[in-house]
């Protein structure tokens, strides 16, 4: 059964680990979007192109690793699985007896320089760091007795199950690539948590704005207009917010276009659906949609116009 569950779990993180993202790929889409407007951009991109590199050595180390394994004993099946999946010893004696256990020594050295370089690219993340030491750690213990960590990876299973542990080293390699390259992304084009109303409008393009409240409809004066815009430029996007009545309605007129707004009386919470999709990060997931909230200036009362 354990056999079994090992043979499952090695052909789902095989599949897993193509779904990785193209890690300079992903930093020249941002760069080629906000162009010249980021002075410290082509440093960014570097570090990930180094980063790429180094998860691009690692990860093929490691599948040279496999793939020497399995024709060792003949390759694969008609089922495309390995024939010396049932071998206890072929992956002990290739990382541990073979060159005094030289593989399994470079192995264990190129995780800890892997795993080195990424605490270091924000070095001030404590909680991002920690995640990363868990999937890289390399420790020599296991359930309170001294092992070697290239022993806990490969001896006394069978290669079906050492196959297993290696894809499921190439995944955390990805996983932490893509995490560093995402916060990367973000320095390049701050997430939404930071989005302001103007970065979707250009406020002193609005050339009327309309306020419908419980006092009825009005068309706000030149000098209204002015305290309003100031009040839209320092809006801040607000997630997961719930708005149970939509009893004030705001029309902004944008070059013979009209964007709606709505809010409730009492609420500090201005809605917009802007018919257009505008793409943001919202916590590490791209959002891609036309409804947003803001939080209103203290002192701005949609009841009051």
């Amino acid at each position: 059964m354990k056999f079994f569950i090992s043979l499952i779990c090695c052909v789902f993180l095989i599949s897993y680990n193509h779904l990785s993202a193209k890690t300079p790929d992903k930093i020249n889409l941002k760069i080629d979007s906000v162009g010249a407007r980021f002075d410290t951009a082509k440093k960014i991109q570097e570090i990930a192109q180094t980063i790429r590199g180094k998860a691009d050595s690692l990860y093929n180390i490691i599948q040279n690793h496999k793939n020497i394994l399995i024709d060792r004993d003949g390759g694969f099946d008609a089922h495309k699985m390995p024939l010396a999946r049932d071998n206890q010893d072929i992956a002990a004696k290739y990382f541990i007896i073979e060159n005094d256990g030289a593989r399994g020594k470079e192995l264990k050295q190129k995780m800890d320089e892997y795993r080195t370089f990424m605490l270091s690219v924000f070095p001030d993340s404590t909680a991002l760091n920690s995640r990363f030491s868990t999937m890289l750690a390399t420790n020599d213990t296991m359930s309170g007795e001294n092992y070697g960590w290239v022993s806990i990876l490969v001896e006394h299973l069978p290669l079906a199950a050492t196959m297993a542990n290696l894809t499921l080293l190439q995944t955390y390699i990805r996983n932490v690539e893509a995490e560093t390259v995402d916060r990367l992304a973000d320095m390049i084009n701050p997430g939404v948590e930071e989005l302001q109303f103007k970065d979707l409008i250009v406020v002193g393009e609005i050339e009327s704005i309309m306020i419908t409240n419980s006092s009825g409809i009005h068309e706000l004066s030149d000098e209204q207009m002015i305290d309003f815009q100031n009040a839209l430029s320092n809006m801040i996007f607000q997630d997961s917010c719930v708005m149970k009545k939509q009893d004030i309605l705001v029309v902004l007129f944008i070059k013979g276009k009209m964007y709606t707004g709505f809010s409730a009386k009492g609420s500090d919470i201005l809605y917009f659906d802007f018919r257009q999709k505008y793409p943001y990060r919202i916590k590490g997931k791209k959002y891609k949609g036309t409804e947003f909230y803001f939080k209103m200036p203290e002192g701005m009362n949609l009841e009051n116009y």
